[in-house]
């Protein structure tokens, strides 16, 4: 389970005990609570991710290291949850890539790798 929280435009772990004012579960099995934490509105999101790194890694280990890339080869499946924090790290804007050099490195990081779908550096 991925997690991901933001309070006050900035990003932040909820640990803390809050009032649950309301909730909302998507179709991708994402679940944003809303609450009311210190200082002001806490927004945390949970997302199951394991059918995605499930898929991930079913798909990296199905394509040879040596196969040519060629044009629009998909490279990964990212999770809302980490999207939503591509997005407070400036990465990303909504589900646009705005800084192309640093999404490479967080893709080519091996901490990352469960996101690749095929291996290789981008």
């Amino acid at each position: 389970m991925i997690e991901s929280a933001v309070g006050n435009s900035h990003r932040r772990f909820c640990g803390v005990n809050m009032q649950k004012l309301g909730e909302e579960v998507t179709q991708e099995g994402k679940r944003t609570w809303f609450s009311d934490g210190d200082g002001g509105l806490v927004i945390r999101d949970e997302q199951n991710v394991a059918p995605i790194l499930e898929a991930n890694k079913a798909s990296y280990n199905q394509i040879d290291e040596r196969a040519r890339w060629g044009d629009g080869a998909r490279v990964a499946e990212i999770p809302n949850s980490v999207i939503a924090d591509l997005n407070v790290q400036g990465i990303m804007r909504g589900f646009a890539v705005v800084d192309q050099k640093r999404m490479k490195a967080f893709l080519n990081d091996p901490a990352n790798r469960f996101l690749r779908t095929r291996p290789g550096r981008i």
